[in-house]
């Protein structure tokens, strides 16, 4: 199974945008997302929603609660 970081790199991957580009549209630094990429940090709630809204996912895919 997926980790929620592991899924978010392959929503990134998958639409082809490096991570300085996801970065700049949540309006990060590039350091910031490698890191939740790499599952070193969390998101606040806030950044979260952002996240889901950039990559057209839903909360509870992302943490595992869904397949979808």
């Amino acid at each position: 199974m997926e980790t929620w970081n592991e899924k978010l790199k392959n929503a990134r991957i998958s639409i082809g945008l490096s991570q300085q580009a996801v970065a700049d549209k949540l309006k990060i630094g590039r350091a910031c997302y490698a890191h939740y990429e790499q599952g070193v940090r969390e998101p606040t709630l806030a950044l979260l929603k952002d996240i889901c809204d950039f990559f057209d996912v839903s909360a509870d895919y992302l943490i595992g609660r869904t397949e979808y």
